[in-house]
Formats: structure tokens, sequence, C-alpha cells
């Protein structure tokens, strides 16, 4: 990566390379990040080399399994100002006492020999030698010798992590993995003398049963009653990693109330799991993996958004550094000491979708993400959940507005009195949700009289609902009264797509 902005390297597996990935002067632009997600490093000379002067890089998620060298600084030097997360390391040397899968100490790179070879690339030739393993350990003996960490994970994985789809990985090649006879001889005097704390190590079989091939979340037979009311009826999907998946359905069709069982906040009958947890024995462990964006956002007016943020990290138990980070990159940096009363919709939707990537979450569910919010600002909400996704977040949103299911989803599951109706792509949807579509129009209040009597006129059904108005068009005349109400001067201050219908309903 040379002199790239705003690169997204995802989902790829390096292997077996001399080098994995090289990153030179990568982004160039001080408002560029570039950013590792989801990637398996795997039997490499060295898994990533940077130039000591590289910022802004955010590696998240990735795995680090068996390189020679992890992470290598080019010529030596520190790396600054980049955001090393939740990754994966095969020499991690730690333990899980909550068993979250995260490390409960952080994963450090400070390997003596490993800063020597990067200063001085010819002691490469003694990588395999007794000299190495005698060099580390008189670092951890002495800790007065002990380098400067090239990096620091504070929260690192136990498990790695693969890409779905991913193949069997093959054997590693060449001398990875292998020591001289005199190595192996020191090595184990050395555990005699000085027990160390275990390494986790796995075989490749067992590492790729992590994440490869599942679903991120699946729901089996899921059923919830209110009384005599049943609001889900044995609903049953998947959805695959990195996926955006659509609720779609009219009032009442049972959306929040799914959204609400996969929380595990209400009761329920059937079998929910978030990644490999189910959420009714492990709904602990199921919510780390979950940030949520309720319909109606309650915060505390008078705590300005920082504080807010600070707030709700220390409930969720993770690290204050990322804030500063998540302001900036959901555009709300410069509101940071403004008291939350102050902010206008659309900015409490951000600080909202910042709150729930606190912990920074593999899977964002949304209840009626742009409700309430004006045109302008769905479409920023929009293009900040596209990002999202596309930085490898999988997406369940709950909507009844074609052009933001359109604009976000992969797929659209609709539900109709709690049951699924259908499962289809968004360019399907018009054409299989019914013959009927209501368009919901806004135009000056003086002026909505003149409006419903134009429309019904033309032969629309058409009825006020407050300071807007309903027409029932069909998919494709959705243009046609915005055109009628331009045409006789009424002027359409913004419109909104709502659930179809069938004819008769």
């Amino acid at each position: 990566l040379k002199d790239m902005d705003d690169a997204v390297i995802a989902e790829n597996l390096f292997l077996n390379n001399r080098v994995g990935a090289f990153v030179d002067n990568s982004p160039r632009e001080m408002a560029s990040t570039t950013r590792f997600q989801g990637n398996v490093f795997a039997f490499n000379d060295i898994g990533i080399t940077m130039l000591p002067s590289v910022r802004r890089n955010h590696l998240t998620h990735n795995s680090f399994i068996n390189n020679t060298e992890q992470v290598k600084i080019a010529g030596g030097g520190r790396l600054q100002d980049n955001r090393w997360y939740r990754n994966y390391w095969s020499d991690y040397v730690g333990y899980d006492g909550d068993g979250d899968g995260v490390g409960d100490i952080p994963y450090r790179a400070e390997r003596l020999f490993e800063n020597l070879m990067d200063r001085y690339p010819m002691l490469r030739l003694f990588l395999y030698s007794p000299a190495t393993q005698a060099i580390d350990f008189a670092a951890r003996a002495f800790p007065l010798v002990t380098p400067q960490p090239k990096l620091v994970d504070a929260q690192p994985l136990m498990a790695p992590q693969f890409p779905s789809g991913l193949p069997p990985l093959p054997p590693p090649s060449g001398n990875q993995g292998t020591f001289t006879a005199g190595g192996l001889l020191l090595f184990a005097g050395l555990l005699v003398l000085f027990p160390f704390v275990p390494i986790r190590s796995r075989t490749l079989s067992s590492l790729q049963t992590a994440h490869g091939g599942k679903a991120m979340v699946q729901v089996q037979n899921l059923c919830k009653r209110f009384g005599a009311h049943i609001a889900v009826d044995h609903l049953s999907f998947a959805i695959r990693p990195g996926e955006a998946v659509a609720l779609w359905g009219p009032n009442g069709a049972g959306k929040t109330t799914v959204l609400r069982c996969l929380l595990g906040l209400v009761p329920f009958t059937g079998q929910v799991q978030i990644g490999e947890y189910e959420i009714r024995r492990q709904g602990k462990a199921a919510r780390r993996l979950i940030g949520f964006v309720p319909q109606e956002l309650h915060f505390y007016d008078e705590l300005t958004v920082r504080e807010t943020m600070r707030f709700y990290a220390r409930l969720k138990k993770t690290a204050l550094a990322p804030i500063g980070e998540l302001l900036q990159q959901l555009g709300l940096a410069e509101y940071a000491q403004k008291p939350v009363r102050e902010l206008s919709g659309g900015m409490k939707q951000r600080l909202a979708l910042a709150v729930a990537l606190l912990a920074d979450p593999p899977v964002l569910i949304l209840d009626e993400p742009t409700t309430n919010l004006d045109t302008a600002a769905r479409h920023e909400v929009l293009q900040l959940l596209s990002a999202l996704q596309s930085a490898g977040k999988t997406l369940l949103f709950s909507s009844h507005r074609l052009d933001e299911v359109l604009a976000l989803a992969d797929r659209v599951l609709v539900l109709q009195e709690g049951r699924l109706r259908g499962e289809y792509s968004p360019a399907e949807l018009p054409r299989h949700v019914g013959k009927r579509m209501l368009l919901r129009l806004w135009v000056p209040e003086e002026r909505i009289d003149a409006a419903l009597t134009l429309l019904t006129a033309q032969g629309f059904s058409a009825a006020r609902n407050g300071t807007s108005l309903w027409v029932q068009v069909a998919p494709q005349e959705k243009g046609v009264p915005l055109g009628l109400l331009i045409q006789a001067g009424i002027p359409v201050t913004d419109f909104d797509i709502a659930a179809a219908q069938k004819e008769g309903e």
C-alpha cells in the first residue's frame, strides 16, 4: 500500500509470503484512514511490514497465525497513531478469566530479538539459532533490556476469525516454525528451569471452526406471544457475516418484537444464536457482539456528547481511547462539548450509532434507523450505515421505507402478522409485496386541502394525516402525484414511501 487513501483491506488470506502486506505512507491525507479488518495473516515470514512514519491505520478482527514475525517496523523506530484492536495473535501469552473470548491482559509485541532484527536485517541469519531464544529470555529475565513494544492490542481475541467461505488452510511451507537442534535443546532446558505460561495452540482444522462458513445471526422457530396474541410465529432465518438484511412490513407485522427477542429483552420460544452464543443461555456473551440503535432515542440532555460517550463506555466496560476516533468517524468531533439537548435529530442518531460502536461489535441491530429524520439527515445516516457494512459489520434493521431498503439491504425479509411471508432481493420487493404503495407527501400546511382535492380529482385514493398526505399508488406511478402537485404550483417539501399493500387491504 503506497500513498493510498481510505483503503479497506477486508477478509483476505495472506498465506506463505515473504511479507503479507507492506504499508508505506498510507494513508497519505490527514483526514484519511486505512482499515485492515477480518484478514488472516498465516505462515508468512512477516505478517505486516510498516514504515515507522505511517499513521491512522486501523487493524481490527484480523488473525495473525504463526508468522515468524507478526509485525515488522522497517528500519526500526516506533509506530504511532495506529489502532490495534481485537486481533488474534498466535503468540499471545495470556488468559481469558471471564470466558468472553477476549484476553484479560493486553498483547504486547516486545521481543528483543525482533526489535534488533528490524534495525539490523542481517541478524535474520540467526533467526532459528539458540541466540534468538537466549536474547528474548534475557529480556524477560532482566526487564531493563526489554524494548518498547512495537504495538499493543488492548483486547486480543482468544480465537482466530476466518472470512466466510475460506478454503482449508494448507500446511506451512519452507522452514516456518522450525528450530535448529541447538535451539530445541536450549528451549527445553529453559522450560525445565523456568516454567512459562502456556501459549494457546490449535491445529489448523480447529482454527477454522471459529467463524468460517457460519452464520453471524441464526434464528430458528422463533415464537413470541403476548397473551392470546401471536406477535412472532415460527420465524426462521440466517444472516451471513457482513450482510445487511432488512425486516420489512407494516406496523404490527412483528419487526420490533423480533429485534427485542434477538437482544434477549423479552422471553420467547425457539432458538436465537449470535455468533457462537445462544442468546437465552449465553445472553451476556451474545450481547457483547451486538450494537443496538433503538427507534426512540433516550439520552441525558445535560451531558455533553463526549460525556455521553464516556458514560456508556463505562457501562459497557470498554476502553475510552476509541471515543475520539468514533466521534471523528461519525462527524461528531466538532460537537463533542455540546450538550445533547442542542443536537439535531440527525446528530442524535449519529450519537446513537457511536454509542452502539463503542465496543466495536460485529453485529449492528437497528430499529427504524431513519425515523423522524429529514431527507438530508436520512441520507447521511444511510451513508454511514453503508460504510459500516463495507467495513465488515453485519446489519439487521427494521424498516417500512422502500428507499431505505433499496439503499442498504442485501436481502429483505417480508413479515406479515409475525410470519415470514417471503424473502427477496431489494429489486424484487416492489413486484412481490403488492400492487399498491403508500406515498407520504409533505406540502405547506396552507396548501394541504388544495393538494388533497387535486389528487382525489385525478383518481388517487388520498387522505390527510396531520401535516402530510397519504396517497395510494402503483409502484410504477410513484412520481405521478408529485408531478401533478408541482404542475399545479403546490410545492412538495418532502416525501416518503411506506410498506406496500395488496389489492383489497
